[in-house]
């Protein structure tokens, strides 16, 4: 699925997607721009007309 970031953290993002399929918890991987595909949870989405906004958690991460 195709989206952009809304904004971006070490941590995470948030971005505006273009599906419905995304739901709280579900693993999946995202790349931002030209990286690597990074592993990552849905944290939390909300519907929006034109789309889903999502935040998602980075899970390579080490919490501190």
């Amino acid at each position: 699925m195709e989206g952009w970031a809304l904004n971006i953290s070490a941590g995470g993002l948030r971005a505006v997607i273009f599906s419905s399929d995304l739901a709280v918890n579900r693993t999946c991987t995202v790349r931002v721009g030209a990286g690597e595909p990074r592993p990552c949870r849905v944290a939390w989405h909300k519907q929006e007309p034109d789309g889903q906004i999502v935040g998602v958690q980075f899970l390579d991460v080490e919490a501190d």
